[in-house]
């Protein structure tokens, strides 16, 4: 009996140290000309926003991503931040509360920001056999790996 309670206790111990890795959108997300679908809002890189920032600003919420991001920013769509880390992940976040809605690994390191383009998230990886990923937020999976070279922009 005590190997069985043992056994339990480390298989849930693993479970939570490990996490439950895994990132699928519910609902397609809805592109507004305010989003930010990719890094400097626009394929010309202006960084700009016709909506006012004014100070003073308060930090909203915080979210661990495990590890650091590399040159590009967080991307915002529908009310969802997406983000990818050095580690080679891909989170989603809800921007008004900061809570995690999944994370999978999808690569190696990222440092660049991803481009969504309907509910397809294209990356940049610093593997030279998988350089450029496609993943599909509302499947679940990764749609396609393809080699380009070691990457280290956004796409």
């Amino acid at each position: 009996m005590k190997q069985i309670s043992i056994g339990i206790f480390l298989i849930l111990t693993f479970s939570l140290v490990s996490g439950c890795a895994g990132l699928k959108l519910a609902d397609p997300l809805k592109v507004d000309e305010k989003d930010w679908s990719q890094f400097g809002k626009t394929s010309a890189r202006t960084n700009a926003t016709s909506e006012i920032v004014a100070p003073p600003l308060t930090l909203a919420w915080e979210a661990d991503i495990t590890t650091g991001m590399g040159n590009g920013s967080p991307i915002v769509i529908d009310s969802v931040v997406i983000v990818t880390n050095l580690r080679g992940e891909l989170y989603a976040i809800n921007a008004n509360n900061g809570k995690r809605i999944g994370w999978v690994t999808v690569g190696e390191a990222m440092h660049g920001s991803p481009v969504i383009d309907r509910n397809i998230a294209y990356m940049t990886s610093a593997n030279e056999r998988e350089s450029v990923i496609a993943f599909d937020l509302l499947e679940g999976r990764t749609m396609w790996k393809q080699a380009y070279g070691v990457t280290s922009m956004s796409p």
